[in-house]
C-alpha cells in the first residue's frame, strides 16, 4: 500500500503553506523569517547623540588669585635674613666661615627674620557677609581702603583690584576684592586682612 502523500493534508494544516516545496522524503522545511528592523538599526540611520557639557572645561571667570602661606614666606625670609647675616658677620664681624659662629648667626637672624615676616606678610582671605552691595561697596572703599591709602586700580569681572601710590605700593602689596552675591571675599598680606577684619567685623 503507497504512503500518502502528505501535501494532501495542506488544507487542513494552517501552518503549511501549500505553496511551499516539499522534500523528497516527505518532512516540512521552514524557513526563520528576518525580525523586523528597529528604528534604531534601520538600513541607512544614522545615530546622534546629544552634546552634553564638558565638566573638566575651563572656566572663563576671573579667580581670585592666592598668594604664598606662611610656610613659602617663611622660607622666603629666612633665605634672605640668613644670607645678609652671613654677610655681615664676615665682612663687618670679620669672623671666618670655618669658626662656625656666622652659620650660628644666621640660623639665630633667619629664624626670627623668617617668623616675623611670614606673620605680617603671608596671605590671607577674609569673607565679609552683607546685605546690600551697593552700601557694603560704599563702606569698604570710602571709610576703609581709603583711608588706608588704597583706591581702585582696575576691575576684572566681579574681581576688585585696589593699590597705594607706586612708592608705598612696594611694602604693602595689593588688595583683591571678589564681590558675589551676598557676601565678598577680600585676599591680600595678612597684615592688612588682620586690619581690615577689624574695621568691617569689629
Amino acid at each position: 500500500m503507497e504512503a500518502a502523500d502528505p501535501r494532501l493534508f495542506n488544507d487542513f494544516n494552517p501552518m503549511v503553506d501549500p505553496s511551499s516545496p516539499m522534500p523528497p522524503d516527505g518532512t516540512e522545511t521552514s524557513q526563520a523569517e528576518p525580525a523586523p528592523a528597529t528604528p534604531d538599526q534601520s538600513p541607512g540611520a544614522e545615530t546622534t547623540m546629544a552634546a552634553t557639557p564638558d565638566a573638566d572645561a575651563p572656566d572663563d571667570k576671573a579667580q581670585l588669585p592666592t598668594g604664598p602661606g606662611f610656610a613659602l614666606t617663611f622660607l622666603y625670609y629666612f633665605s634672605g635674613s640668613a644670607l645678609v647675616a652671613t654677610f655681615l658677620a664676615v665682612k663687618s664681624l670679620g669672623y671666618g666661615l670655618n669658626t662656625g659662629l656666622p652659620g650660628q648667626l644666621a640660623l639665630i637672624v633667619g629664624a626670627v627674620g623668617g617668623f616675623v615676616g611670614g606673620f605680617f606678610n603671608h596671605t590671607m582671605t577674609l569673607t565679609v557677609p552683607f546685605k546690600s552691595r551697593k552700601q557694603f561697596l560704599k563702606t569698604l572703599v570710602q571709610d576703609t581702603l581709603e583711608p588706608m591709602g588704597y583706591e581702585l586700580a582696575e576691575e576684572v569681572d566681579d574681581i576688585r583690584v585696589y593699590r597705594r601710590s607706586p612708592l608705598r605700593q612696594i611694602f604693602s602689596g595689593k588688595i583683591y576684592v571678589e564681590v558675589q552675591r551676598d557676601r565678598a571675599i577680600l585676599a591680600s598680606r595678612a597684615l592688612h586682612i588682620r586690619a581690615l577684619r577689624k574695621k568691617l567685623l569689629g
